[in-house]
């Protein structure tokens, strides 16, 4: 059935398909895929069991909502070959109430193959005109919520959409996939959690609330015709992520319920409900010593780099042998050559009078020994340039010392800071500030 769609899928448009099955080996994903996914479909294969294809709904539901690109407001189409003598009703809205009450789906569509069934279901009997039931082969299913005040956000029963025969194709040619959530909501109630926390949630009088975010909610309810039941958390001493926290565990799931009370947006609180968008922003300033004067010696040191100051040192050491070996030379051919370049400590002097920029006692008096000593001072009359530039500029003003401007920097420095109590509900919320925890000490 699964190739059968896909084949025929590809066939008509190019759509970019996902496929997934239980047990197969998964590819190693290096980067997540978090782009939210518009529809599934799921197949629960053919089961003998009504307990088995319910369970094979779970393990796939329980895979997919653990991969980033999970959209719970996506629209899911649930394929079932039914072989098994049950109600197709009753079948239908335990997969409804399966996928709402443990997965907050809403918009899912139930397909139940049927062919092989006699249907017995008032609803179905209702629905359909008589004479066609020998030639049915799929039923849809699915539920709309709040629909009257009796009808609001609990899944009561699966409602049959249309049904798909293979002689007439669709029977009613309705709209498989409906708007779920209406504007407006027949006097639905829905529950509103809180805790006093002024100036958002305060108390008037008994069960009497006002506040900024009270007096909004009242707007929203009257505009969409919904009935607030406020359920407040007494005030008590509890830090105010404890309080947060108690108040977004008592939401329930797959509901309408509602938590306010200028709640932050925490990684931990979007695990039990979703976030609406922020209008109150906060913003933490890190206040960090001023970075300490620079060492002239050290500044000196670190105008070149190590792997300079290696380089000048090496050469240095090797125009000192180079001039030695070529005066020897030269005498050797019978040159008249200088005392001055035929001894390895004269050579050692000459070399340090032409880096720091003083004149030698006698030139060269060989060629070759001319040629080498011109290039040892242009060599040094290029690095000396640069140094004196830096040298002198490091004089008059060093600098500082490398300032603290990352967190790791801070922690590294192993200075002590003070941070208020309350940072603690809005830090941990995102994981690179998870090192705050170390030398920290509370701050009025």
């Amino acid at each position: 059935m699964a190739d059968t769609l896909l084949r025929i899928v590809t066939q008509v448009a190019r759509w970019s398909v996902e496929v997934s099955k239980i047990g197969t080996t998964q590819p190693e994903i290096m980067n997540e895929y978090f782009f939210k996914h518009d529809c599934y479909i799921i197949f629960t294969g053919i089961q003998k069991e009504e307990s088995d294809i319910i369970s094979s709904l779970r393990e796939q539901l329980q895979e997919l909502q653990n991969k980033g690109s999970w959209n719970y407001k996506a629209r899911f189409v649930v394929v079932t070959s039914v072989h098994i003598n049950v109600s197709i009703q009753q079948l239908a809205f335990k997969i409804l109430e399966e996928i709402w009450k443990h997965y907050n789906v809403m918009d899912v569509l139930t397909l139940m193959s049927v062919s092989n069934i006699t249907f017995t279901d008032t609803v179905v009997d209702s629905a359909i005109p008589k004479g066609n039931k020998s030639e049915i082969d799929i039923q849809f299913f699915s539920w709309c919520p709040y629909t009257s005040p009796t009808h609001c956000d609990k899944l009561k029963e699966a409602v049959l959409v249309d049904r798909w025969n293979s002689d007439v194709d669709f029977l009613l040619k309705v709209n498989l996939f409906p708007e779920k959530v209406p504007k407006t909501f027949h006097k639905c109630s829905t529950q509103v959690t809180s805790f006093i926390n002024p100036p958002a949630v305060m108390e008037n009088s008994d069960n009497d609330y006002t506040g900024l975010e009270i007096n909004f909610f009242d707007l929203v309810f009257k505009r969409l015709n919904l009935t607030a039941q406020y359920i407040v958390l007494p005030n008590r001493k509890d830090s105010f992520y404890q309080m947060t926290m108690q108040t977004v565990e008592q939401l329930e799931p797959s509901s309408s319920d509602i938590a306010v009370g200028l709640l932050p947006l925490h990684s931990h609180a979007i695990q039990f409900a979703e976030a609406t968008i922020p209008y109150v922003y906060t913003t933490i300033s890190w206040y960090v010593p001023c970075p300490n004067p620079a060492s002239r010696w050290k500044s000196i040191y670190k105008i070149f780099g190590s792997p300079v100051w290696t380089c000048f040192s090496a050469v240095a050491i090797l125009a000192v042998i180079i001039k030695w070996l070529l005066s020897k030379y030269e005498t050797q051919l019978l040159v008249r050559e200088s005392s001055n370049y035929k001894t390895i400590t004269y050579c050692i002097y000459n070399i340090w009078a032409v880096l720091t920029g003083v004149s030698v006692p006698q030139k060269p008096v060989s060629l070759s020994l001319r040629i080498f000593f011109i290039v040892c001072v242009w060599y040094s009359v290029a690095m000396t340039t640069v140094y004196q530039a830096f040298f002198i500029g490091l004089l008059v003003n060093p600098g500082f010392e490398r300032s603290i401007t990352t967190l790791n920097d801070l922690i590294q420095s192993g200075i002590e800071y003070g941070y208020p109590v309350k940072m603690d509900a809005l830090i941990s919320s995102d994981p690179p500030y998870d090192i705050t925890m170390i030398n920290r000490k509370i701050c009025v």
